[in-house]
C-alpha cells in the first residue's frame, strides 16, 4: 500500500539514487548522453541532507521502501517529482503531486510553476500545467538542456 510522508534527512541517499535513476532511465531518449551525465551527476546526497525551510519534500513509500519523492516551495515552485522506474504507472507521481498541491494551498499559493524537462513535460501537462515558455537550462559553461517553464492555477 502506498504511503506518503514528509521526507527525513535519513532519506537522502535513497532520494539521490532515485533521481539519478529516473534521469538515466527516462531522459535518455530526450537528451544527449553528455546532458544525461552532467544532469544526473549533479545529484548529491549532501544536497538532499540540507534542510530548506522554504521547501516541503515528501516521500512515497510502498512496503516501507522509498519509491518516489517530490517537493514544493512556499512560492509554489515544484522542484520535481521523481518515481523509481519499477513503480511508474502505479499512481505514485499523481499521489505525490496531490500532496504537494495540498501543501501549497495551505501556504496560500494560488499558482504552481515548474521547470520541466522534455521527458517530464507530458506528466505536468496531464495534471493541468500549461507551457509558458521553452528555455535552456545551463548544466555547465558549454552544455545546456531544453526545459519548459510551466504553470498551473490552484
Amino acid at each position: 500500500m502506498l504511503y506518503i510522508r514528509k521526507a527525513k534527512i535519513e532519506d537522502a541517499t535513497e532520494l539521490a539514487k532515485i533521481r539519478r535513476g529516473v534521469i538515466r532511465s527516462y531522459a535518455k531518449n530526450a537528451y544527449s548522453p553528455e546532458v544525461i551525465k552532467l544532469w544526473s551527476g549533479s545529484t548529491t546526497v549532501a544536497h538532499y541532507r540540507k534542510v530548506h525551510p522554504d521547501w516541503a519534500r515528501y516521500t512515497a513509500l510502498e512496503d516501507a521502501k522509498i519509491v518516489g519523492y517530490g517537493n514544493v516551495s512556499k512560492e509554489g515552485r515544484i522542484g520535481g517529482v521523481y518515481v523509481h522506474k519499477d513503480f511508474v504507472g502505479r499512481g505514485v507521481s499523481t499521489a505525490l503531486m496531490q500532496k504537494l498541491e495540498a501543501r501549497a494551498r495551505k501556504w496560500g499559493v494560488r499558482n504552481l510553476d515548474c521547470i520541466a524537462s522534455k521527458n517530464a513535460k507530458p506528466f505536468y501537462e496531464k495534471l493541468g500545467f500549461k507551457i509558458l515558455k521553452r528555455s535552456r537550462h545551463p548544466l555547465n559553461d558549454s552544455v545546456s538542456m531544453t526545459v519548459y517553464l510551466m504553470e498551473k492555477p490552484l
